[in-house]
């Protein structure tokens, strides 16, 4: 898996599982549900990301200082602010959103995985 925040997701999952479940896990217990998360979010997982305005904000920020740091020539061509602006939808989606943990938590999927350890 090359999923470098893989290990930061099951972190805040196993934080949310350990405040919200009222049994006790042994070690070998952990590392098979985190094993069963790991698979689990291999797929498109419910994700909390910014909010739209303060997402249209960054990138209004962002191409204004690309126009005024950047010669015209620049952002006027294919590889100027389209770019960016795909890139920029691309990299918000990846790193400014984090897991929904309650709702993986309450999907049917990690309620039977949870089921096998009960």
């Amino acid at each position: 898996q090359n999923n470098a925040s893989v290990d930061l997701d099951w972190m805040l999952f196993r934080t949310y599982m350990s405040t919200n479940s009222q049994i006790d896990y042994p070690a070998s217990i952990w590392e098979q549900l985190k094993q069963k998360f790991n698979d689990m979010t291999i797929t498109d997982i419910p994700k909390v990301c910014l909010p739209p305005e303060l997402r249209d904000e960054l990138l209004r920020v962002s191409l204004e200082a690309e126009t005024i740091l950047t010669p015209k020539h620049w952002y006027d061509s294919n590889e100027g602010l389209e770019d960016l602006k795909s890139d920029f939808d691309e990299k918000i989606a990846r790193q400014l959103c984090s897991i929904d943990t309650k709702a993986i938590w309450s999907s049917d999927e990690w309620q039977r995985n949870m089921a096998e350890f009960k």
